[in-house]
């Protein structure tokens, strides 16, 4: 325990007079965290890519569905799917498979739509009939029954996914529909009008949006900017940790502290440890600095703060796992590297890679089907949909534990690696 406590009091010393380590671990990231988060609260990302998979659910094959499928389908954006696994989709199942992240968006048919809308249509006629005297008695007050189209959203998509589905929704239920319909009894009632009288038919909305983010009955979390960018910032920052921790066991080589280190009564493996133990509890303090600014300065600039949910149980334990396989990575590229400038270079390009691949760039819908298959052999993507499952859906730990497994394999086997490489290396 000795040889451990010196071993963390020399990497502790180390890095506290390394002051520009210290500022890329700490200053870059803040400012980076803020910049970004305030950039993105004002704009909207465009959604260029096509074929976003949707679920659509339309039980009775109605009529309006039918339209409304067809307007979605002629976009060229989206992927319709009508069924999971073979089943058809109810609206609780829909919203259930969107709320646990497996499909950004679901669009619900209500039954009895067309129904619905011919017999308000029929309400249109008697009393337009009624208003111009083509019917004795008084015109009558029509109470009107209006079509509910549910949209359920994935509480991590973009605004831009939503402002392009609330377009297509928005402009085949109104002028496919409501306008065929109107124009359709206006021609009718027109038949029974003397040549130099003109129709004016007003009618109601016979349509609405019901727009919501689809969650589980106790999540009460409202998406915002915050959710997406402070998570996908602190992940980067963390993995950067890399950098640093490579250059201090390269640094070790070159100054010839390894030679002693390995030729002392105690293992490589204890030094590692120690070594990790310090750049452990650094990624920990860059989480607890990133999402305090989270939680309470960016709200200073106007942008709704960050909410990390009500199972903070799960939020250590992704934290810790995520914070493990940053560090594990650190070591294995320290092991491997044989220069400050080759951990440098090759280190950022690593990180930049898995930040593609693990959906800090982009939303995951937004990337080609072929990228999205390698999404699953990030650690970077585990440890951002844990944090997106606790922010964004409220999760408790039993969700996340498959992605926190993975990412405590990936650091052993980082570990391992590392450990092994210099054990051969020894050897010859």
């Amino acid at each position: 325990m000795n040889k451990f406590f010196a071993s963390f009091v020399k990497e502790i010393l180390l890095l506290i007079r390394d002051r520009a380590g210290m500022i890329s671990l700490f200053i870059m990231p803040m400012i980076l965290v803020f910049v970004m988060t305030v950039i993105e609260d004002s704009a909207l990302n465009s959604t260029a890519d096509k074929q976003i998979s949707m679920l659509f659910s339309n039980p009775q094959n109605d009529s309006l569905g039918i339209a409304i499928k067809k307007g979605l389908e002629d976009t060229k954006a989206f992927t319709i799917l009508e069924a999971v696994d073979g089943k058809p989709l109810d609206k609780q199942s829909l919203e259930h498979y969107v709320s646990a992240g497996k499909y950004p968006v679901g669009i619900y048919i209500p039954e009895g739509a067309t129904d619905t809308l011919r017999s308000n249509a029929r309400k249109v006629v008697m009393k337009t009939f009624a208003e111009i005297g083509l019917t004795s008695g008084e015109a009558k007050t029509y109470d009107f029954d209006s079509v509910v189209i549910n949209i359920f959203y994935d509480p991590a998509v973009r605004n831009s996914l939503k402002a392009l589905v609330d377009g297509a929704i928005g402009q085949h239920s109104a002028n496919i529909v409501g306008k065929m319909i109107s124009e359709m009894y206006s021609e009718i009632l027109s038949d029974f009008l003397p040549g130099d009288k003109k129709l004016n038919v007003n009618y109601p909305t016979m349509i609405s949006v019901n727009k919501q983010y689809a969650s589980e009955p106790d999540n009460t979390i409202i998406p915002n900017s915050t959710q997406h960018n402070v998570p996908s910032w602190t992940l980067f920052a963390m993995f950067f940790i890399l950098i640093p921790l490579a250059s201090s066991i390269i640094q070790e080589k070159d100054g010839g502290t390894y030679l002693r280190l390995v030729t002392m009564p105690k293992t490589y493996v204890t030094t590692l440890i120690g070594k990790m133990a310090v750049y452990f509890i650094v990624c920990l303090l860059q989480v607890t600095i990133l999402f305090s600014m989270g939680i309470y300065l960016i709200p200073l600039a106007g942008i709704p703060g960050l909410q990390i949910g009500t199972h903070f149980d799960a939020l250590v334990v992704a934290v810790l796992a995520s914070a493990f396989a940053a560090v594990a990575f650190g070591v294995m590229m320290g092991s491997f590297c044989t220069s400050y400038q080759q951990a440098a270079s090759v280190g950022v390009i690593l990180i930049i890679i898995l930040a593609s691949f693990g959906g800090l760039w982009m939303p995951v819908y937004l990337m080609p089907k072929n990228m999205q298959g390698m999404l699953g052999y990030s650690p970077m993507n585990w440890a951002l949909t844990n944090f997106y499952d606790l922010f964004l859906r409220n999760a408790e730990i039993k969700h996340i534990l498959p992605n926190v497994y993975k990412l405590i394999l990936f650091g052993i086997g980082c570990f391992t690696l590392g450990f092994a490489y210099k054990a051969i290396k020894k050897v010859k």
